[in-house]
């Protein structure tokens, strides 16, 4: 899976907790002022399984934000923005989502306030960091995406692919050979990785096999690297 699935697969997940956790708080207070009992228990019901389906589609939302930015938590700029607004709600709302399983309907009518005054700032939160989600997104176009969060989109032109290789001499053939076949390190031809995988392992290491490049490389080598361990799987 390329890195254009994973940017389609954000774009589409955050949708949902965007707008049900917005609902399940709508639903929730509504529930509060209706005098029929039984029509205030399908609201507070349908609230609860808004919450818990925005909580799951987080989930995916979160996953694949890291797989597209290098599995970076806080970045730089907007995307930096966005990152302080997701984890305070993600947070938030999985620990208020997870209580309100546990409980159910023992929950008392002060310990349902704290819960839907909680829900409610998590909610507003979510809008905010969707807003910062939204500048990355129209800062330009799918290209300048990728680039405000930081995973290089190679394009594999001859003079990139030769930085590779001489990044490549210079760091990494002492443990992968000079031809990429293989020594210490694994033989590099023929890799079945997306670039943000690539990137991630480039910038990260792999403990006790790889060493971290992230201060070493900047956004350009990073690319530049990619670029020539693709032109190996021809």
């Amino acid at each position: 899976m390329d890195n254009n699935f994973w940017l389609r697969l954000h774009g589409a997940s955050t949708h949902f907790p965007i707008v049900l956790f917005a609902i399940s708080v709508l639903f929730d207070s509504l529930g509060i002022f209706l005098p029929d009992k039984s029509k205030r228990s399908g609201l507070r019901s349908a609230g609860f399984f808004c919450a818990l389906i925005a909580l799951l589609a987080s989930i995916v939302a979160v996953t694949s934000g890291l797989v597209i930015s290098g599995g970076k938590i806080w970045g730089s700029g907007t995307l930096l923005r966005h990152h302080q607004f997701v984890w305070p709600a993600l947070a938030l709302t999985f620990g208020l989502v997870s209580w309100r399983v546990l409980l159910r309907d023992q929950i008392g009518k002060s310990g349902f306030a704290i819960y839907l005054g909680g829900m409610t700032v998590s909610s507003a939160l979510i809008f905010v960091a969707a807003y910062f989600g939204g500048e990355l997104a129209l800062n330009g176009n799918t290209s300048s995406l990728a680039a405000a969060i930081a995973v290089p989109r190679p394009a594999n032109d001859s003079k990139q692919i030769a930085a590779g290789r001489h990044l490549f001499l210079m760091n990494c053939a002492h443990c992968h050979g000079d031809d990429a076949t293989g020594d210490e390190g694994p033989d590099l031809h023929g890799l079945h990785k997306t670039d943000a995988r690539l990137n991630a392992i480039i910038r990260n290491g792999i403990k006790g096999e790889m060493p971290r490049f992230e201060k070493k490389f900047n956004e350009e080598d990073v690319a530049a690297l990619i670029a020539y361990l693709k032109s190996l799987r021809t």
